[in-house]
């Protein structure tokens, strides 16, 4: 005899109808219920997202256990991103193997496509990286101090702004801020370079065509500025906050990429075009 799946209660609470689909399968799917009136498709998104599999939390909880234990060994007072530099090798393993198990479980299949693309969009603040770029700025000598590292990203633009935060001397506060916008690889002039490896069939092409697109952006970056916002606690005036702007030459050969290994409404995971992880997160409130 097939049964009738009912609704979990914290969906019932805000649909005023629900129509019921009949399955042979005893666990419950979001995606089979049709909404005649409702919640939003972002809110239903997250609560898919974010609330399916506490296995998962469990596992974002680990990472977040780890990088607790850096800083307070390292004893860092900023807020600033950790770097495969500041681990012994052995936490620097149970990271990884932390990442890995998310990655494998990622909520989000084809974070680029619909509805899942708009969990991009907002304020991410960076946790962790192996990131060159990221690791060089962590690396300054003392008296530059590494701070905050921000992405702003308006999936409607497709722009993103990288914002990294330093502390000069504990006299100045500056920052360092790149502008530039992104756009899937479907529409790249050039294919990915994993694409042209002559070893490679036709079927294993295809899937790995698909998957790369379902997860890959090349960025084109525009502008880099660097800026002062305060000296000896002092808010500078606006003409003084940026000192200096240049264009990015764009790159002919290869532009960079990120693959968008993990999503949800708060936590996110991506690998670059070098093998460089980021980690990053979505907080409640980020300075503008």
């Amino acid at each position: 005899m097939k049964r009738l799946v009912a609704a979990p209660s914290f969906l019932v609470s805000n649909v005023i109808l629900i129509r019921f689909h009949r399955t042979k399968q005893p666990n419950w799917n979001i995606r089979r219920i049709i909404f005649t009136y409702g919640p939003t498709p972002r809110t239903v998104l997250a609560q898919q997202t974010t609330c399916a599999d506490p296995t998962r939390e469990m596992w974002k909880q680990q990472l977040y256990q780890h990088l607790k234990k850096i800083k307070e060994t390292k004893r860092y007072a900023s807020d600033r991103p950790l770097t495969n530099k500041e681990t012994d090798e052995p936490t620097y393993r149970a990271i990884l193997e932390t990442i890995q198990v998310l990655e494998a479980s990622n909520p989000s299949p084809n974070p680029l496509s619909s509805p899942y693309i708009q969990l991009l969009d907002g304020n991410w603040k960076l946790l962790f990286s192996t990131a060159r770029e990221i690791t060089t700025l962590s690396s300054l000598p003392f008296f530059f101090q590494l701070q905050s590292v921000y992405q702003r990203i308006d999936v409607k633009t497709r722009q993103l702004e990288n914002i990294a935060q330093l502390a000069v001397a504990g006299v100045v506060k500056g920052y360092v801020r790149v502008t530039g916008n992104f756009y899937p690889i479907s529409e790249a002039t050039l294919p990915p370079p994993e694409l042209q490896e002559p070893g490679l069939a036709g079927a294993a092409r295809e899937r790995l065509r698909r998957t790369l697109q379902s997860r890959r952006v090349n960025v084109r970056f525009q502008k880099r500025s660097l800026g002062i916002e305060s000296i000896l606690g002092i808010p500078v005036k606006r003409f003084l906050e940026t000192i200096r702007q240049v264009n990015v030459r764009p790159l002919v050969q290869r532009e960079p990429s990120l693959d968008i290994t993990y999503l949800d409404e708060s936590f996110r995971i991506g690998r670059g075009g070098d093998g460089g992880i980021f980690v990053l997160e979505k907080p409640t409130s980020i300075k503008q």
